[in-house]
């Protein structure tokens, strides 16, 4: 993975973004030689549509199971 200082970074940015999207390769921005961020290629994932994306993933309770019961049973006349 490349390294570049954050000043550099600054100055060049667009010319960075452009050339991380084109390779893939992702990009380290430093800082007094301490790691900032990692610049990677958004990935086609990011575009998938929000909507159905939980399906298959949701439980379904029946009917005569209620979601906040603990079971035990009480009398609400006392």
């Amino acid at each position: 993975m490349k390294k570049v200082a954050a000043a550099k970074f600054k100055a060049t940015c667009l010319s960075l973004m452009e050339r991380v999207a084109e390779t893939g390769e992702p990009l380290e921005v430093t800082k007094r030689g301490k790691s900032l961020v990692v610049l990677v290629p958004a990935s086609e994932r990011t575009s998938r549509p929000i909507f159905g994306a939980a399906r298959d993933s949701i439980l379904y309770l029946a009917p005569d199971q209620d979601l906040f019961s603990t079971g035990a049973v009480w009398d609400a006349e006392r």
